[in-house]
């Protein structure tokens, strides 16, 4: 079984004036730069396909890259894994990267779904009510009010 290729799209995700980036070590802002040229040249590609254009650009490779960037294959795909892991903690598969980048909630704050409570929830969790809402008895409270009125909320 061969192994799958890596994708860099998640990085055009991330703007230079977004505080994450800002806080990248120099060696994991060189990685997003790699790795956004990598995802701009595939898009590039892809979009060149979509239109049926006889002339397609060459896919860019990391050895492609390397060799322009007169560095070795190995120092770009370390700098791209330290900007990985500095962005989302630790180095994530990809698709664990971009499902996080489609449940993020872009550093806004959460709060609790009940009507009336302004009790802000923590961003790393996926919950939709606080401690005082989300116990049963407040879930059973919710059922049997929205049973009885079916357009409040």
């Amino acid at each position: 079984m061969s192994k799958s290729r890596r994708r860099y799209g998640w990085s055009l995700a991330f703007k230079r004036s977004d505080p994450r980036v800002q806080r990248l070590s120099p060696t994991a802002l060189r990685g997003l730069a790699y790795a956004q040229r990598l995802a701009r040249a595939a898009r590039a590609r892809r979009e060149a396909m979509l239109a049926g254009e006889q002339l397609l650009p060459e896919p860019l490779s990391v050895a492609q890259l390397a060799a322009d960037e007169e560095t070795s294959a190995v120092a770009i795909n370390r700098a791209i894994k330290a900007a990985r892991v500095q962005l989302f903690g630790r180095d994530l598969s990809d698709s664990a990267i971009y499902y996080r980048l489609r449940t993020r909630h872009n550093g806004e704050p959460c709060f609790c779904a009940e009507h009336g409570c302004k009790q802000q929830l923590p961003t790393s969790t996926r919950r939709r009510y606080c401690a005082r809402h989300g116990s049963g008895a407040a879930r059973v409270r919710r059922h049997r009010r929205n049973a009885r009125h079916p357009t409040a909320g």
